[in-house]
């Protein structure tokens, strides 16, 4: 019996390629070669002139005289399969594939028809199991229908029984060139010289012998043996000349010819995927290019923001005191008239009150610009995480400014409560964020209660610079002497205070929105931290993948070579 799995291992590189490319069909790779391997129909062709005598010899194999119809007319001959079965059984096949159950009494026409097939319980055809035998029509019958038929036999044919009448005294061309088309396709031929019983043992020598010598002048290595279907021992005979062909050598032949196809295919395919193989990373390298970016341009410009506020301080502390100046200045005379009448408790008081909403005027102007410049610089759209809305930050980030404002305006000196900026949640990745906000407001209306101590703390350093102002009756020199030495004295001793302050108040305000910043940086990290991962995965996944082409291109050629 042939063995079918002889190339099992072969048929196996489809799953390893299947496994290596889920994204590619690699289904059909093999499928010829699979098909042949589970389906192939061994045939052996049994070959020759018209009424060569070739359905003559098949009855004898299968000792049923007359199961074959002999000398047909050669229009009406078809080929004819025998398969060996413990069910007998025969078939007509149409030209286009659909088949019927043969009918007795009806003529089946090389027109429509390709071929008949018997299935048929013989011991000499259970013997040679592995072959499906072929009574073809003559090669010579000149009819087209018949050279069609025996054409599409012989390109599948692996074994070759070539039957001449002896009548013909030989070989030749025609026969001669018959076989020299089947070597092609086969090496395992024999000839075999029919009818032998109607001349001599001489006659039948010289024949063979002369046969012979044709074959080899040819060049071909066949034999040649003599034969006769009337011969009791014809069964016999025909069994040993087929007997030396070998079911598994013609098994092997044509799937090692398929096997070869199909794995040069699927080399040439493994190659074109191979050049067209690159490693494409443009997008995750924009990606990470961006954020890098990003946390950049945020770190650097907080740092500015920072130390722009720090050269500010002078600054800022001095246009505080020129305004604590200008509106002492205007309320000159109404402390004047207060210091004319004795009147300290008066005096306080309207210092305290002319200095206070200069003090708180000057806060509003300050953390405001401060909230403000902070906002406008970082562009707060660029800290938003891949999985978060920026249109929600920055409408936060508005609202913090405004929030805190309004708070300042109203003369609300305590933070604001959570609820208020607590509506704006949308889901729980915001909480951080409105925390730090909060944070921000808190910080920021918290820095009030410092100013305003600054003036309970110098108020009596401040009545002591007035005490030589007490006795004085003249109020034009009670004003010009307030307005000439005590005011700037009073600015002196502010000085300090005031500077200090609005760098804690700055410091406060940075600080909560540094806070807020180191969580956008972070998240910016992280997602450079995750594209780095997926390009590193990226680049494993390329290299495991062009590995596997590398891998499979070398055992394809490793087969190709043990399959010459």
């Amino acid at each position: 019996m042939v063995d079918r799995k002889k190339f099992d291992h072969a048929l196996a590189m489809r799953q390893q390629l299947e496994a290596h490319y889920p994204d590619r069909n690699f289904q059909d790779a093999f499928q010829l070669s699979e098909e042949l391997r589970d389906h192939f129909e061994i045939k052996l062709l049994v070959v020759g002139h018209f009424s060569a005598g070739k359905s003559a010899l098949l009855n004898a194999l299968l000792q049923r005289p007359a199961f074959l119809k002999e000398a047909q007319q050669p229009q009406t001959a078809l080929a004819t399969e025998l398969v060996y079965d413990t069910t007998e059984q025969a078939f007509a096949y149409r030209k286009d594939g659909s088949c019927e159950e043969l009918q007795a009494g009806k003529e089946y026409l090389p027109e429509e028809y390709s071929h008949l097939e018997y299935h048929v319980n013989a011991p000499a055809l259970a013997r040679i199991a592995d072959y499906t035998i072929v009574d073809t029509p003559g090669f010579d019958s000149g009819i087209e229908a018949h050279a069609q038929a025996l054409s599409n036999y012989i390109g599948v044919g692996s074994a070759y029984l070539v039957v001449v009448d002896q009548e013909k005294g030989g070989l030749d061309e025609t026969t001669l060139q018959f076989i020299r088309e089947i070597s092609h396709y086969s090496d395992q031929i024999a000839v075999v010289l029919n009818k032998c019983d109607k001349i001599t043992p001489d006659t039948v020598e010289q024949i063979v012998s002369a046969a012979q010598g044709t074959l080899e002048m040819w060049g071909f290595p066949y034999k040649v043996y003599p034969i006769s279907a009337r011969a009791e021992d014809c069964c016999t005979q025909l069994e040993s000349i087929l007997g030396q062909f070998h079911a598994q050598k013609a098994f092997d032949r044509i799937m090692t010819r398929q096997l070869r196809i199909d794995l040069e295919n699927t080399e040439k395919l493994l190659q074109i995927e191979q050049r067209k193989l690159s490693l494409d990373t443009h997008d995750l390298d924009e990606s990470l290019r961006s954020f890098e970016r990003s946390k950049k341009q945020l770190a650097d410009a907080f740092d500015q923001k920072t130390q722009q506020a720090q050269d500010k301080l002078d600054p800022q502390t001095e246009t505080t005191l020129a305004s604590v100046r200008q509106a002492l200045t205007a309320h000159a005379d109404t402390i004047s008239t207060a210091l004319l009448n004795g009147n300290q408790t008066a005096v306080k008081a309207i210092i305290l009150e002319t200095i206070r909403p200069v003090l708180v005027a000057s806060m509003k102007n300050i953390v405001s610009g401060q909230i403000d410049a902070i906002t406008a610089e970082l562009q707060f759209d660029q800290l938003v995480h891949n999985d978060m809305d920026a249109e929600d930050l920055v409408t936060m980030t508005t609202n913090l400014a405004s929030n805190l404002k309004s708070l300042i305006d109203s003369g609300t000196f305590t933070p604001a409560p959570q609820s208020g900026l607590g509506k704006h949640k949308k889901d729980d990745r915001n909480n951080t964020l409105y925390h730090a906000i909060t944070g921000v407001v808190a910080a920021a209306t918290d820095a009030i209660a410092p100013w305003l101590e600054v003036i309970i703390i110098l108020l009596p350093d401040i009545i002591h610079l007035l005490e030589g102002l007490f006795a004085e009756k003249d109020e034009d020199i009670v004003k010009r002497n307030f307005i000439n030495n005590v005011i700037p004295q009073i600015c002196n001793k502010l000085y300090p205070q005031i500077r200090t302050n609005i760098e804690t108040s700055t410091r406060e305000v940075q600080a909560a929105y540094k806070s807020m910043l180191d969580e956008k940086l972070e998240q910016l990290q992280n997602s450079i931290a995750s594209i780095k991962e997926q390009k590193a995965q990226k680049v494993e996944t390329f290299a495991a993948y062009q590995g596997y082409i590398t891998e499979d291109i070398a055992a394809i050629q490793k087969m190709l070579q043990q399959l010459r």
